[in-house]
């Protein structure tokens, strides 16, 4: 599908600011001023939605935050990257002597099977296999389906 964007006054607007500054923010040490500008934009939205303030990075003790990214493909593939290594990481504690390429092949991620094609293409991308669940008549993956499935899944090693 075509889904027309950045065409509004604040996306143009928001363009042009990034484009003055004109920098690849990878890091801090890359470019301060677009890591430090991303961390305020994360940290407005934060307040915007309400969330804890655990989700500031400017907050005493904070691990959070987050990342801007440009597509939301591209932040399916950083989530379930960043998934796959926080579960790896986790069962390395439980099998010190197991690497990593033999953990990942037992991972499994779960989606609706309405989800859109990024999803499964982050899979393919992250070697982790990817499970579509059946919806409801609206349309809505179910907490019992997704249970039914971890339990299927875990009874099979």
């Amino acid at each position: 599908a075509y889904y027309p964007a950045l065409t509004s006054w604040p996306s143009l607007l928001g363009d042009m600011l990034a484009d003055a500054i004109n920098c690849l923010g990878f890091t801090w040490a890359s470019s301060p001023a677009c890591t430090e500008l991303e961390m305020s934009v994360m940290d407005w939205l934060v307040k915007m939605l309400g969330l804890p303030e655990y989700f500031l990075h400017h907050h005493p003790g904070s691990q959070g935050g987050g990342v801007l990214q440009s597509t939301v493909s591209e932040s399916t593939l950083i989530a379930l990257l960043a998934a796959r290594k926080n579960k790896i990481l986790e069962m390395q504690q439980i099998e010190p002597d197991a690497d990593e390429s033999s953990l990942n092949a037992r991972l499994i991620a779960y989606a609706s099977d309405q989800a859109h094609s990024s999803v499964e293409k982050a899979g393919l991308i992250s070697l982790v296999k990817m499970r579509f669940l059946p919806v409801d008549d609206n349309f809505s993956l179910r907490g019992e389906a997704l249970q039914r499935a971890i339990e299927e899944d875990k009874q099979q090693g």
